[in-house]
């Protein structure tokens, strides 16, 4: 009838699965409970491999942010020097053929006193005896 004042017969096999089982021991204040940082601490410990994980991730996308936007900076740059080099080139080559020109190379021989006299002849055209053939 009372079977919970029955008298426990001794046990023969322990269960093995309870004995694996290792209890944490955690420090807790009143202050802890009432603010919640007592489940926080717990939640943590349970689940310290994946807020590591999460760090790692966070790491990981604030590194390649700062890596894509100095890479976009150099780019800029670069497309800024381009540009600046293009017009150097166009006005040197522009100076160039000024310099190269028939008046300009006259006026140079005489700002120089080199006594050099512009042909009046043309040019003769040399051919070899196989042209001729």
């Amino acid at each position: 009838m009372w079977k919970f004042l029955k008298k426990k017969e001794p046990v023969e096999f322990e269960d093995v699965r309870e004995v694996g089982k290792k209890t944490k021991k955690i420090k807790l204040s009143i202050t802890d409970v009432f603010t919640g940082n007592a489940q926080l601490r717990e939640f943590l410990l349970q689940h310290i491999g994946y807020v590591i994980f999460l760090a790692a991730l966070t790491f990981l996308y604030i590194h390649n942010r700062y890596a894509i936007e100095s890479s976009a900076k150099r780019c800029q740059e670069l497309k800024k020097e381009v540009k600046n080099l293009k017009a150097e080139a166009t006005t040197t080559g522009a100076e160039l053929m000024y310099l190269s020109s028939q008046t300009s190379v006259k006026a140079e021989v005489e700002r120089r006193h080199l006594n050099l006299v512009e042909s009046i002849t043309p040019p003769v055209l040399l051919k070899r005896s196989k042209d001729l053939e």
